[in-house]
């Protein structure tokens, strides 16, 4: 115990000294963290003694509400991988411990029962383990999720949470089924959204999300869909700050496939096949969802995306690294403080000049696969010069150069790499770059025109890109690019 307090006091020294002026505070605070993600009355005394002792914290921390805000930030990245559960609760010397915001979440929880569904329903199939699991997740925060079967109507269901894999099963489903066996999903979200409106709940909708378009050209049939869908949910955001949370899981399927010819008539099959949940709700407790419900651990979860405005987004932290990366040489400007915003006097290795950026994304509430896409990225010069992204990094203990590791380990997120082959203009220029507001990847290779052979489109569901852009839509109108952030160094060679 003693060689370890011995260690940590060297540690705080070294990193004083190495110019790192809230070196020591972040470790206390990760410490905490790391303890048992909560900020005890101890600790927060602690936390404020070593704020007074960094000149540049103490300068900018100046009330207890900048000092919760400071915990909050450096929390968020461990809330992005699902270590800890945001807003983290602190306790005040004296106070009580309370997270930063106590709301609780109420949620109406659907499930589409149409004969499409009946297919994961067979044994302990990896759908009713996810279903399990979020609904035990919900429950876990002491906060309600009422179950109700939908398709042309809604039947709220009773049942209780322990027994729930015994209770989900086809014939149980198969009671409360309207007549029919396939469903409009256009009405499904129409009656749902009236219902987040009137009831004021969170609406989670589990559903193949199946577009049905009997009798009509694929093509004319999709695009009435999608209009339809984007006419919903502009509806919805013109009544409120509203998000869209799309969550795509895989499953055992054993059942009848009803194709967009045949809608009427099932093919017997057994193979994985996808679902999707969707939540819609306030934007606060839809972004929040995928951290606080732990989705990436559901059984089968691939992938998920959200849908809102994006404009309210802050610019995130970033800085030029001066080590990391770098093929070539460049100055920037000395004790400037902990951003780097400036670079000059560029020099190329062998007609080749790369630098890398450290940028804090913590506050985007996106998918790793999301933030780490260079397509998701643009860059751009304001003379013309050509520099393209050519990685984008979020493991910094790997990456960072261990120079840059002393004053930069804590203040960021994400490492872009930028390159360029090309001759570098002698005149200043500002190279900005911008974290566009694409529809991820994975949607459009989730998608089929073409469903009849569902053995060879086994991963994909039928019209899902024109459902999809059919809600970004609503919020981005067709031929408008929006982006999460947009910064900009300045340059000169």
């Amino acid at each position: 115990m003693r060689k370890f307090l011995v260690f940590s006091i060297l540690a705080i020294i070294l990193l004083s000294a190495c110019g790192s002026d809230d070196g020591a505070t972040r470790m206390v605070v990760n410490k905490a963290l790391n303890n048992d993600g909560e900020i005890s009355g101890e600790e927060w005394e602690e936390i404020k003694l070593e704020i007074g002792n960094s000149q540049k914290l103490s300068r900018d921390l100046t009330s207890d509400a900048k000092i919760e805000a400071f915990i909050q930030s450096m929390a968020k990245s461990k809330c992005r991988s699902g270590k800890l559960d945001c807003p983290i609760a602190i306790t005040k010397s004296g106070g009580s411990s309370q997270p930063a915001t106590t709301q609780k979440s109420s949620f109406n929880f659907y499930f589409e029962n149409s004969a499409s569904m009946d297919g994961y329903l067979n044994g302990n199939s990896d759908f009713k383990k996810a279903l399990f699991r979020l609904l035990t997740s919900i429950n876990g925060h002491d906060e309600q999720a009422q179950l109700k079967f939908i398709n042309k109507e809604i039947k709220e269901v009773n049942y209780e949470l322990s027994k729930f894999m015994d209770f989900l099963t086809i014939d149980a489903v198969r009671k409360n089924r309207a007549k029919g066996t396939s469903t409009d999903i256009n009405q499904i979200l129409e009656t749902t959204t009236k219902q987040v409106l009137k009831d004021k709940k969170t609406a989670i909708v589990v559903s193949d999300f199946l577009y049905s378009i009997s009798g009509q050209d694929v093509q004319a049939g999709l695009g009435g869909q999608q209009s339809a869908t984007t006419l919903l949910f502009q509806n919805l955001k013109k009544r409120g700050d509203f998000a869209v949370l799309v969550i795509k899981c895989m499953s055992n399927f054993d059942g009848n496939y009803y194709d967009f010819k045949n809608p009427n008539k099932g093919k017997k099959i057994k193979i994985p096949r996808p679902y999707y949940i969707w939540v819609i709700g306030k934007k606060d407790e839809v972004l929040r969802f995928p951290s606080r419900y732990r989705i990436s651990e559901l059984e089968g979860y691939e992938d998920h995306a959200l849908v809102y405005d994006v404009s309210s987004h802050d610019k995130p932290y970033f800085t030029v690294l001066p080590r990391t990366e770098r093929v070539g040489s460049f100055r920037y400007p000395r004790g400037g403080g902990e951003t780097i915003n400036k670079i000059t006097n560029l020099e190329p290795r062998k007609k080749e000049f790369q630098f890398s950026m450290l940028v804090d994304l913590g506050d985007l509430p996106l998918p790793a696969s999301y933030l780490t896409d260079r397509d998701n990225y643009k860059i751009t010069s304001d003379i013309g010069d050509d520099f393209e992204l050519v990685d984008v990094r979020d493991n910094l203990v790997r990456d960072l150069d261990n120079n840059d590791k002393v004053k930069f380990k804590d203040k960021g997120t994400h490492i872009l790499v930028l390159k360029t082959t090309e001759r570098i203009s002698p005149n200043e220029q500002k190279l900005n770059i911008q974290l566009v507001n694409n529809s991820p990847n994975w949607i459009q290779q989730s998608s089929t025109l073409d469903d009849t052979n569902i053995q060879s489109t086994r991963n994909k569901t039928f019209g899902l890109s024109y459902l999809l852009a059919g809600v970004e839509e609503a919020y981005v109108p067709k031929g408008v690019q929006s982006h999460f952030f947009d910064i900009s160094i300045k340059m000169k060679k």
